[in-house]
């Protein structure tokens, strides 16, 4: 089954592609289910539909200035979610990893975090439930994931306020929930854009953040590819490019429109 109708002005590629995908879960339900025969969802060509443009602004991450107003914003906060953004903004990792964080993955004697696990989403065998749980592997799956991380001083001191709000005892969860157990992404996610509206500056979801983290240390002068590799825990060196030559082509043309239009 192919499709020539035109939805330009309605949704993105990206959009259509999830509509799609959305598409096939129910008709793959409907098989099971032997609502239908076939899943005809599979045989529609979606490449020969038109498209709205993708809106998609690859600078539109949060910035050093940003961090500077969250930081400053939640400096007071003992509030778990809170301190956990504040350590996002301090590390390579994506917000499953902060959320799987133990006090016994820090090393105090040389001031270091061991990344090796995540928290996930495990969809249930009947496809319409599922449960979070902590995985002992990060979003590669394998050794290349797995990383010492340096503390800077203020991650150490987020890490030394978290202890006291369990009475000094540095052991499980460094950011716990109420019961004591690992933190969600959802509610991340609104304590993120609760202190954006605070201080007035665009709110962007947890993804963001990390992609500040990995342009940020692609932009220094001093990282090598091998190195950004290791603090991203990338495979593919080419997802290590994409954000060294983000960092680094922002800069440059920066200084090129200063020489000629400044």
């Amino acid at each position: 089954m192919e499709l020539s109708l035109s939805i330009s002005e309605k949704a993105t590629r990206h959009q259509l592609t999830e509509i799609k995908t959305i598409l096939n879960g129910i008709y793959d339900y409907a098989v099971i289910r032997d609502i239908v025969p076939v899943n005809v969802a599979r045989n529609c060509n979606t490449r020969t539909i038109r498209t709205k443009a993708e809106q998609n602004d690859p600078y539109n991450v949060y910035t050093q200035s940003d961090r500077a107003k969250i930081l400053l914003a939640l400096k007071d906060s003992t509030d778990p979610y809170d301190l956990a953004i504040c350590m996002m903004f301090c590390l390579c990792c994506r917000v499953g990893e902060i959320e799987a964080m133990h006090f016994e993955d820090i090393n105090q004697e040389t001031q270091e975090i061991l990344i090796h696990s995540e928290i996930v989403y495990v969809t249930g065998i009947d496809g319409n439930s599922g449960y979070f749980k902590e995985a002992d592997h990060t979003k590669t799956g394998d050794d290349s994931g797995v990383d010492r991380l340096p503390l800077t001083a203020t991650a150490m001191e987020i890490v030394n306020r978290c202890a006291k709000l369990y009475g000094g005892k540095a052991e499980g969860y460094i950011f716990k929930n109420e019961s004591g157990g690992f933190l969600y992404t959802k509610t991340f996610n609104r304590h993120l854009k609760a202190v954006c509206g605070q201080v007035g500056i665009r709110y962007r979801s947890s993804h963001k953040i990390r992609f500040y983290t990995d342009s940020a240390l692609g932009g220094d002068e001093d990282m090598d590819m091998a190195t950004l590799m290791r603090c991203g825990r990338w495979k593919d060196p080419s997802t290590a490019m994409h954000y060294q030559r983000m960092a680094r082509e922002k800069t440059v043309k920066r200084r090129a429109f200063n020489r000629q239009f400044g």
